[in-house]
């Protein structure tokens, strides 16, 4: 693995979020809580949180980087990516 081109392949943190929704979505994102399909992109412009979902069906707020048993948690996008792509344990 080399980590130059992992850096080049995923520059900052909105290629990253992007990169892992592909991965647990898909082109239908879904709802942590309640499992639903109703759900939207947050519109956090200039807040400094950004991939963040609100679901229309139960209100619940998510991310792509939670719950999850594969290194999705609380970690940056970018330590998420890293996780995964070297197989680190969390």
């Amino acid at each position: 693995m080399d980590l130059v081109k992992v850096m080049e392949q995923f520059p900052d943190q909105e290629t990253c979020i992007e990169h892992l929704e592909g991965i647990r979505w898909g082109d239908k994102p879904q709802c942590l809580k309640c499992e639903g399909f109703s759900v939207a992109r947050k519109n956090e412009n200039g807040l400094g949180r950004i991939g963040r979902w609100c679901c229309r069906d139960c209100d619940a707020s998510f991310k792509v980087t939670r719950e999850d048993n594969l290194c999705w948690h609380e970690n940056t996008a970018s330590e998420v990516v890293l996780d995964n792509i070297t197989n680190r344990k969390c």
